[in-house]
């Protein structure tokens, strides 16, 4: 359920607030992780794997954190 729909006393927006700042998390990372993969491949010969392996461990980050989303709107019954 939505997690705005959940918080219906609150009288500011601070669920809204929450949503706006995982979004804004979300790009943040994107824009990031496509930064280090342009890194990645106009870094010199030597270091070239080294930033590919961060570029893919931060794309698993973001799949986690994309998880964290899941749950929230995924509630079990």
């Amino acid at each position: 359920m939505c997690i705005i729909c959940n918080m219906p006393d609150f009288k500011d927006d601070i669920a809204s607030d929450f949503l706006s700042e995982f979004a804004a998390a979300q790009k943040a990372m994107k824009r990031a992780t496509d930064a280090m993969l342009r890194v990645s491949k106009e870094a010199y010969p030597a270091h070239r794997a080294r930033y590919d392996g961060i570029h893919k461990e931060m794309v698993r980050q973001m799949r986690e954190w994309n998880k964290l989303e899941q749950q929230r709107e995924h509630e079990k019954p």
